[in-house]
């Protein structure tokens, strides 16, 4: 699909609140000729995303100063995956209470807010697979059933939400990460785990990251290969942070650490296209 960007600067909380009912274009002097169409009917949607995405979270260890609203869909995608991979992996281990507790459906706002780029960029959707996955988590599905329609999902979300453009790619990862970081740091305290429900969309939103990464297309592994490798080994070294998914275990690191994570990604992603 061919994508405009439409520029959303985060200004932060003040304007944040007033952004969706702005009664004309605004234009931004950190972009010179740029229009912040906030406005339009996709940008009022998005809002929530964008805003979320470009202040760094709670972990308040930002990347930039705004997000486009292509980025921010790409970023929205992610954060249900990861929603709906940690509550498939819970379900997995026998935590059918708390994966029911990550689930998403095609009404919750998350996905709702998806919804007005879908239909600009004539995409299906992936409300059929997300209701699926749900469906079979609150019904006690076999595992295989559960992991069957996971896979289903990922490949819809890849279908309609992958970013076509590496450097997109990147800094999608990037703000998964952050999102991840901002959760983690509301989850864990002193070194234990005080809100599972956070720590584990975090671990969610860093799988979200690696399958995304994982399922980029030839042209861009070809041409950046050596990022690629590097964004991947970031990824990896995040693993020991979840020692396990039920948070009963001592976390296995800080927010911080989460967040230099971005920052280092972030750091690759300026070397792509």
């Amino acid at each position: 699909m061919k994508k405009t960007i439409r520029k959303l600067a985060v200004l932060g909380t003040a304007v944040a609140a007033t952004t969706a009912a702005q009664a004309g274009p605004l234009v931004g002097n950190n972009f010179p000729g740029k229009t912040f169409h906030d406005t339009s009917a996709i940008a009022g949607a998005l809002a929530p995303l964008i805003l979320a995405a470009g202040s760094g979270g709670e972990a308040g260890e930002g990347v930039g100063t705004g997000v486009d609203e292509d980025l921010a869909f790409h970023i929205g995608v992610g954060e249900i995956a990861g929603k709906m991979i940690a509550a498939a992996a819970l379900y997995e281990q026998g935590q059918a209470a708390a994966a029911k507790g990550h689930l998403v459906r095609p009404s919750d706002d998350i996905y709702t807010a998806l919804k007005p780029m879908l239909t600009e960029f004539n995409m299906p959707g992936f409300a059929a697979e997300l209701t699926a996955l749900a469906d079979a988590i609150d019904q006690g599905a076999p595992a295989d059933e559960v992991k069957s329609k996971l896979a289903a999902l990922t490949a819809a979300t890849q279908e309609n939400g992958a970013p076509e453009a590496p450097r997109e790619l990147a800094l999608t990862i990037v703000h998964l990460v952050r999102n991840a970081g901002g959760d983690y740091a509301n989850g864990v305290t002193d070194g234990k785990v005080t809100d599972a429900h956070e720590y584990q969309d975090a671990w969610g939103y860093v799988q979200a990251a690696k399958r995304l990464l994982g399922g980029a297309p030839d042209f861009m592994r070809e041409e950046y290969g050596k990022e690629f490798e590097k964004i991947s080994a970031y990824l990896d070294g995040l693993d020991s942070a979840w020692p396990d998914l039920t948070g009963e275990k001592p976390a296995g690191t800080e927010s911080s650490v989460i967040a230099g994570t971005a920052a280092r990604i972030e750091l690759v992603s300026l070397r792509m296209d």
